[in-house]
């Protein structure tokens, strides 16, 4: 089924309010399985070049070395293009300088011959004055192709924050912060005991040894700082690690946090519980 104009339109004008994820919603065509993720490679914009030909928050659509001059001689980077089979999408954006941090780049067909590129950005606060310029290498698109582009502006704390909700952690053990010694926690073998995962309002659940338990997280993201407070759930039955647990997650005071792993700081900072991501 081909996508008539006006639902072109509600896709892009979709893409360019709330991104590539609801404007699929929008998308009726049941001949294709939407969206198609399509690979794209980054290329780094040349040092101390400033000869861009470009208006900002403008998404350039380049299939040749000509056009690509036309924007920029800045191409000393960006020789290696196969304009056969490659095309390079260009932008920049007039809230972002070089020294911002692009977080994730999607670029996926929503439906026939229409894109979505979503770039997700934490704009620098520096006083750098160079723009960030985003070149994007994707599968070569048709003449005719319709693109929806939109940048979408994160903060560091909405960042780290981010990734610690809505994830469930496992318990990997007890460190101690001297010895870099980690304990595992009894029993040893249970995939759903020690886990929590905390929610996008605040507030978490998950398991000790035997029990469920619940309450509410406060974090402070530039201080590292986390508390748990109004821990719920009873003790009946816990083992002598799983009232350890509870202690030390009433007494949790800071964090630090990578993709894949949580670190929970308690006992004045001498020990922390390590906790892995935990994938399905």
């Amino acid at each position: 089924m081909k996508t008539n104009v006006f639902s072109m339109l509600m896709l892009i004008f979709a893409i360019m309010l709330w991104g590539c994820d609801n404007a699929q919603d929008l998308n009726d065509d049941s001949s294709k399985n939407y969206p198609v993720v399509l690979r794209t490679n980054d290329l780094i914009a040349p040092n101390g070049c400033n000869d861009y030909r470009m208006e900002a928050d403008t998404l350039y659509v380049v299939n040749s070395q000509e056009e690509l001059l036309a924007l920029t001689s800045c191409t000393d980077n960006i020789s290696d293009i196969n304009w056969k089979n490659q095309t390079l999408l260009v932008t920049w954006d007039r809230r972002c300088n070089v020294d911002s941090k692009t977080l994730e780049k999607k670029f996926e067909e929503i439906a026939e011959n229409v894109f979505c590129f979503q770039i997700t950005v934490i704009p620098s606060s520096t006083a750098n004055a160079s723009p960030l310029i985003l070149y994007t290498i994707v599968p070569k698109l048709p003449k005719n192709a319709i693109i929806g582009f939109n940048i979408i502006l994160q903060n560091e704390e909405n960042s780290v924050a981010g990734g610690l909700k809505g994830v469930s952690w496992k318990l990997d053990g007890f460190v101690d912060v001297a010895t870099a010694k980690l304990t595992e926690a009894e029993p040893k073998n249970c995939k759903e005991c020690y886990t929590l995962y905390f929610n996008t309002d605040s507030t978490f659940t998950g398991m000790s040894s035997v029990n469920e338990i619940y309450g509410e997280f406060i974090v402070n993201v530039s201080t590292s700082a986390i508390r748990i407070v109004n821990l719920g759930g009873t003790k009946i039955g816990e083992t002598p690690d799983g009232n350890k647990y509870m202690d030390c997650l009433e007494a949790v005071h800071s964090f630090s946090l990578t993709e894949t792993e949580l670190k929970l700081y308690c006992n004045d900072g001498k020990e922390y519980l390590l906790y892995k991501k935990k994938t399905k």
